[in-house]
């Protein structure tokens, strides 16, 4: 159900059930953050934020006297995504929700509601916000469909950099089947954006980017969606950097770009040297494919796995990659010498977002849960608590493709920022490392 109410010329839909699917291009993106802004109380306020690194962060703040958007760390670098919390009077309920849309906390007729479309229109959207918390710069609709209208022309031509699958964790943990326009397809998929079109290239769908991807379990469906609604990232158009996130465009500012280069500036690159690894080599028939290969035909170089098992003899690393504890890979390789976990990747751009969140819930939990710590030291034969260096090693392993501003996309770059950011609050240092080619 769909009732429309009109004030000023400005249109509100008041929506029951699913009314609200029908009207996804045509509302006002933050229309019921702007409305929270002004209407909550700056206590006790729960906080909804995306970053384009794909991690949600929701954050319960108590904010004692002014709110200082200076010292918020997320202000201006994420999407907010939803407002929450007690009101400041029971005008517009005892309590709301502001996101895309408003939703109040009281009991209310037809005409209730349009009161308050009355309160909202003359009174509260015409205050000063209580409180401003800065996101991300959206793009008019008229844009919007612009770019994802090029984003879907990219996807079919396989233009894929900068580009990753946005699926929620727990949608990828739970999943037991995915199909694609009704043909069954790994698992995979998911995380990996390559495999995702390339699957959906072969389907019965007309384009890559309107195959329909079907998640299941045995008794539900956890998932249905397009490819390019399941798609995110970075795009350059006509010259500007846009962002995707959650299905909406945000245009990427210069101030944006400056900070963001000046957070990860401080990020540490460590030499390949000092990481005791070894070069990465090209597929050969001399090298033995390892248990677990994942070598791709169309890479001219080997897979994680098959590197992991050439490493050479006297470097005593434990290896640990794909072996887990309580469904967590705590690395790929620990240097017990150095005490630094090791988290190895053979990619570049927004696909590395695999990579930093691995390290990222590691180090988290190894800090943070002693029961977990102790299976770990138990699993490995050495005692994780001293392990507080966190290395990201990455090989690049598109040819030619072997500086910094090559192997880290923008989006990239956020990622690694805000997950070192997570790891510093628990002591560890973090480093990034550039594997040569052998």
């Amino acid at each position: 159900m769909v009732v429309i109410a009109t004030k000023n010329n400005t249109s509100y839909a008041i929506c029951g059930g699913y009314g609200h699917t029908q009207l996804k291009e045509a509302v006002v993106p933050d229309f019921g953050v702007d409305v929270a802004k002004r209407s909550l109380s700056a206590k006790n306020m729960f906080v909804h934020q995306k970053l384009p690194s794909g991690d949600v962060f929701s954050l319960m703040r108590l904010l004692r006297g002014t709110y200082l958007p200076a010292m918020d760390d997320n202000n201006g670098l994420s999407v907010l995504k939803k407002l929450s919390g007690p009101t400041l009077n029971d005008e517009l309920g005892a309590r709301l929700d502001g996101g895309t849309s408003l939703l109040v906390d009281a009991k209310l007729d037809i005409r209730g509601v349009i009161g308050i479309i009355d309160k909202i229109e003359y009174d509260v959207i015409l205050r000063k916000p209580i409180i401003e918390i800065e996101s991300l710069p959206s793009v008019p609709n008229a844009l919007s469909a612009e770019l994802t209208k090029e984003l879907y022309s990219r996807l079919d031509k396989k233009k894929l950099d900068g580009l990753v699958v946005d699926v929620d964790h727990g949608v990828r943990q739970n999943a037991e089947t995915v199909t694609l326009s009704g043909s069954p397809c790994s698992l995979s998929v998911l995380s990996n954006i390559q495999e995702l079109v390339e699957s959906a290239d072969s389907s019965k769908a007309r384009h890559a980017h309107s195959a329909q991807v079907v998640v299941s379990t045995s008794s539900e469906e956890l998932l249905s969606a397009k490819v390019g609604e399941l798609v995110e990232g970075e795009l350059s158009y006509k010259g500007t950097l846009y962002f995707r996130v959650d299905g909406q465009w945000f245009q990427v500012t210069k101030e944006l770009i400056k900070r963001i280069e000046s957070d990860f500036s401080n990020i540490d690159e460590m030499t390949f040297a000092e990481s005791r690894l070894w070069a990465w080599p090209l597929k050969s028939s001399a090298i033995p494919k390892a248990k677990g290969c994942q070598c791709k035909k169309a890479s001219k170089y080997i897979c994680e796995t098959c590197y992991l098992s050439l490493q050479p003899k006297g470097l005593g690393l434990i290896e640990t990659h794909v072996q887990k504890v309580r469904q967590i890979e705590l690395c790929d390789l620990v240097d017990p010498n150095n005490d630094r976990l090791l988290h190895i990747k053979s990619d570049v751009g927004a696909n590395l977002r695999v990579l930093f969140s691995q390290g990222c819930v590691s180090g988290v939990l190894l800090d943070n849960d002693s029961e977990f710590r102790k299976e770990a030291d138990s699993k490995f034969g050495y005692q994780f608590g001293k392990a507080k260096h966190v290395v990201f090693a990455i090989f690049p392993h598109k040819k030619g493709k072997k500086n910094v501003p090559d192997i880290f996309s923008l989006y990239a770059k956020i990622d690694i920022v805000q997950r070192a950011r997570i790891l510093r609050a628990h002591g560890y240092r973090v480093s990034y490392c550039i594997i040569d080619e052998a």
